[in-house]
């Protein structure tokens, strides 16, 4: 058999049990198989939708992919994200852990007759209903306006992560999800904590490379910094300057970053230079002293460019905040939460003046035909009066 046919028998055994744990029901996989001309989402695990009896709600029930190749890394991760989860709770904008890790056992029959039990490990969290995929990539029904409420929604879910010590190391719009489909009254929330770590937790690996997205990565991931919890917080905000570029833009950032040749040039230097040091408090200084004679010839993909839906009224405003938050120095980007909230308004107040001001407009133009046409019909009422007039016989 397959891996997918591994997956499938799987899916379908555990889509079988009544009662996983003696409270969920209703067991349904949500990323297996995945979407004609789609990849599975999350490559690690398999995640399922399940009614909660016991809290009367419904849960994401998250197993590791035993069938994907064998990754100690991966698995670790995987075991250590409900204990980061676990630091979440209470936190408002934050998943919420249901139960911690749990174990289901499936019996698999092989060639010969022989049964063999599989067991595998799974945790529970809440569930949140709605994706935020629409918004990026060229969705044109959805306004401005409505794009940067939402960027903010999502600014404030890493910011309270954060605020936890806890660093994702792998934001993208897959890994956002929605409590509402209201514009006004839903919470965005960071989902899938895979790659996150906490400030304090241990390292996994002795060398690191990007743990996360390759399309969201920062450079400093290229360069082996993706483990540093110092730089962690930074990394996420790079990633959210990606997801800015990219609600406005119909190509990916990375497509934008690697057409600019100066970027592979700028990390092979750097990382040539690295590579004359063991310790990593020494690589970090290095790359301090000599990333300066590379960040102007790094610059971004424009946000604003002529392909761009960004409206020119905001694009000063609005290209000031991305560039600061994708700065190919981490020790440069903008990180400071209330001054990125700070400029998303003034750019939303900016779009609301614009609409006030067309409904003004509106309104006189709406004055002025009203007027003009009530002159008309006064006029012809005047000349209809005038010709009975003339018809009265002297």
């Amino acid at each position: 058999m397959s891996d997918d046919d591994n997956r499938d028998f799987l899916v379908n055994e555990v889509c079988k049990v009544k009662l996983l744990n003696d409270r969920y029901e209703n067991i349904k996989c949500v990323n297996w198989p995945p979407k004609p001309g789609e990849d599975k989402r999350g490559c690690f695990s398999l995640v399922f939708k399940a009614f909660d009896s016991k809290a009367g709600k419904n849960v994401a029930i998250k197993f590791y992919d035993p069938f994907i190749p064998p990754d100690a890394y991966r698995m670790a991760c995987f075991q250590r994200e409900p204990d980061i989860l676990n630091n979440l709770l209470g936190k408002r904008r934050c998943l919420q852990l249901i139960e911690g890790m749990s174990t289901h056992t499936v019996k698999v029959v092989v060639p010969g007759g022989l049964s063999i039990d599989l067991s595998c490990g799974f945790f529970v969290t809440d569930w949140v209903e709605y994706d935020i995929d629409d918004y990026f990539l060229g969705k044109e029904h959805n306004t401005a306006k409505a794009k940067l409420v939402l960027f903010r929604h999502i600014v404030s879910a890493v910011e309270a992560i954060h605020n936890c010590s806890v660093f994702h190391r792998d934001l993208k719009p897959d890994n956002m999800k929605a409590d509402s489909i209201k514009p006004d009254d839903r919470m965005v929330l960071v989902i899938d904590f895979g790659t996150a770590a906490r400030y304090v937790s241990s390292k996994l690996l002795k060398e690191y490379r990007p743990v996360g997205a390759n399309a969201y990565s920062a450079p400093e991931t290229f360069l082996g910094f993706a483990g540093e919890r110092e730089i962690a917080k930074l990394t996420d905000i790079y990633a959210l300057g990606c997801m800015l570029y990219e609600l406005f833009n119909d190509s990916y950032f990375i497509q934008g970053l690697i057409s600019n040749p100066n970027i592979n040039i700028a990390l092979t230097s750097l990382w040539l230079k690295l590579a004359n040091y063991t310790a990593m408090e020494d690589k970090i200084k290095c790359f301090k002293r000599e990333v300066v004679n590379f960040y102007k010839v790094v610059e971004p993909p424009d946000i604003a460019s002529a392909a761009s839906t960004l409206p020119s009224s905001i694009s000063h405003i609005i290209k000031y905040l991305y560039e600061g938050l994708v700065k190919f120095d981490y020790n440069q980007r903008q990180s400071n939460y209330d001054l990125i909230r700070s400029r998303i308004d003034i750019a939303i107040k900016i779009l609301d003046n614009e609409i006030h001001q067309k409904k003004v407009i509106e309104r006189k133009k709406q004055y002025k035909a009203n007027l003009a046409d009530k002159l008309q019909r006064k006029e012809a009422k005047l000349n209809h009066y005038l010709q009975n007039i003339k018809r009265i016989p002297c």
